[in-house]
């Protein structure tokens, strides 16, 4: 017993399941027996869609359904929400506003019982009156225990965010920084000299042997002069 409990309380918390079974009662009890009574041995039944308070109804139960559901709303009928009072509607994000016009559905309900109402005359409950309440508490549920699963995902990013969590990264992003300022000094003190094309010339010139007969110059390691040919 306590697993079913368990399982319909987190089916609740990440489902709109509550939110459409109200919904649907709602819808239903404007168009079943809200009330009946009887008069002169004659059974006459009330239905709320048979007054202007049952049509207010409908209006309120659509605005619902384009709160509770505006993802899917807006996917398949995204003109909904182009006008003014859809644009507001859209950028709500409070589950518990539900509550309005879950009120004011009862409020109308009330006013229509109280038209009806005769002295002595035997009154009974309808379904509608029952499917009604039901509407009620489901959304009434919805509202309070629902949790997105979006906003959910947000809590954990904010958590993980933590104080101490920035700290690090900001120690580590300091350290980096060192290292990098650290290898930087270390490229810009080293000394790259590049060879004198002076004292290479007259290196090369020390090492080459000049030929006494012809005067032209042969590299130190030849045994003749590479001009005539006479050994050294």
């Amino acid at each position: 017993m306590n697993e079913i409990l368990n399982k319909t309380l987190k089916l609740s918390k990440n489902t709109r399941f509550l939110a459409a079974l109200g919904l649907a009662c709602s819808f239903l009890c404007i168009f079943f027996t809200y009330v009946k009574y009887t008069v002169l041995g004659m059974a006459v039944k009330i239905k709320l869609i048979d007054f202007f308070e049952g049509k207010l109804m409908i209006l309120l139960i659509l605005l619902n359904l384009m709160f509770v559901f505006k993802d899917y709303v807006k996917k398949y009928l995204p003109k909904l929400f182009q006008n003014n009072l859809g644009k507001k509607i859209e950028n709500i994000n409070d589950q518990r506003l539900t509550l309005i016009p879950t009120i004011l559905m009862v409020i109308f309900a009330f006013v229509v019982k109280g038209e009806t109402k005769v002295e002595f005359l035997n009154i009974k409950y309808g379904l509608g009156f029952f499917l009604m309440w039901l509407g009620v508490i489901s959304l009434v549920i919805y509202a309070f225990i629902y949790k997105n699963n979006n906003i959910k995902v947000l809590e954990k990013m904010i958590n993980n965010t933590t104080p101490s969590n920035k700290a690090n990264v900001n120690s580590v992003n300091s350290s980096n920084t060192q290292s990098i300022s650290q290898n930087n000094n270390i490229t810009t003190n080293i000394n790259i000299t590049e060879p004198n094309p002076n004292q290479v010339t007259n290196e090369t010139i020390k090492e080459q042997k000049t030929c006494i007969n012809c005067g032209s110059k042969s590299p130190s390691s030849a045994l003749k002069c590479i001009a005539c040919g006479k050994e050294f």
